[in-house]
């Protein structure tokens, strides 16, 4: 199961549990879930630190994907009723 399935699944049963999380808090309970599953014991401060780090990174890079797309369709919608004005006048 990839990670993004993951994190849909755990969207799903916190919802059903009535708990809202944003897709950062997801993406780390999911993170630091595979974590502990992978090293047990062993799981350490540092470890978790990195999780942590790589999460913040998956996020800013979600938030200016998301800025970008928000970008690309004002520009859009500007071209298609910038247009119609002009066809208006």
């Amino acid at each position: 199961m990839t990670h993004e399935e993951k994190i849909s699944y755990m969207r799903m049963a916190m919802g059903l549990a009535n708990f809202g999380f944003s897709e950062e808090q997801l993406d780390l309970l999911v993170s630091m879930y595979d974590l502990i599953l992978e090293k047990e014991e062993e799981t350490d401060l540092d470890s978790m630190t990195t999780v942590v780090m790589d999460c913040r990174s998956r996020e800013d890079a979600r938030v200016e994907a998301n800025i970008k797309k928000e970008i690309e369709t004002k520009k859009r919608l500007n071209e298609i009723f910038g247009e119609k004005k002009k066809n208006e006048e």
